[in-house]
């Protein structure tokens, strides 16, 4: 069977669970490419200028797009990724959380990233 043929088929849902140190296991889930397009989009306003807040929450942002329960549906809501949910956790543990699911979706590993996070800096 051809990639195209494999495309058109459709995809099925990578889920893995991680052994968070202080929390116990966490399952997250892979996301699709258009799911991942329009969080990037979702950090530049019309005008094509980051979104400095979203742009700092990033990773809590990722985290509830992947973080799900046993039947695959999203624990948490981007409103409370914007609200600090994750803002009082310890650091270690938040920070090994948001690499696995970074590795996992892939998400951060492009070069556009970059760009992004750089121009909110200033």
């Amino acid at each position: 069977m051809s990639l195209k043929e494999k495309l058109r088929q459709g995809n099925t849902r990578r889920f893995k669970t991680v052994n968070v140190p202080l929390w116990g296991e966490v399952r997250i889930r892979s996301l699709t490419h258009a799911e991942m397009r329009v969080l990037r989009n979702s950090l530049s306003d019309s005008s094509g200028e980051p979104i400095k807040a979203r742009v700092e929450r990033i990773s809590e942002l990722l985290a509830v797009e992947c973080i799900v329960d046993d039947k695959g549906n999203p624990d948490f809501t981007e409103a409370e990724a914007m609200s600090g949910l994750f803002d009082e956790l310890d650091g270690g543990a938040a920070r090994f959380l948001f690499r696995e699911i970074s590795e996992h979706t892939g998400f951060l590993a492009d070069k556009d990233w970059q760009a992004v996070e750089e121009a909110a800096k200033n």
